[in-house]
């Protein structure tokens, strides 16, 4: 499912997406000096945002249907690492 459009009207690329996502990153560490030290790339913001549902309780089905993976085993062990509240299980 394409996230945007170019400015030709197309469904972005992978490489597009990490262009424009690279160009706000640089555009928001002039502001933010912490940012500078930041590895910004698509997918971490995928995995942060896996991370903060699992975090907020969201069922662990629902986040593997919303990244698209076919087992939940993909996505526990990872999540766990980075802290989630099944960490303690």
């Amino acid at each position: 499912m394409p996230t945007g459009t170019d400015r030709h009207g197309q469904p972005m690329t992978r490489d597009g997406i990490a262009y424009v996502l690279a160009k706000h990153a640089a555009a928001a560490a002039d502001t933010n000096q912490t940012l500078r030290r930041k590895h910004i790339t698509p997918h971490v913001l995928r995995h942060s945002c896996a991370v903060a549902r699992l975090q907020s309780g969201t069922d662990v089905t629902v986040i593997r249907d919303y990244l698209g993976h076919a087992s939940v085993a993909t996505i526990t062990a990872p999540a766990c690492a980075a802290g989630s509240p099944e960490s303690s299980s």
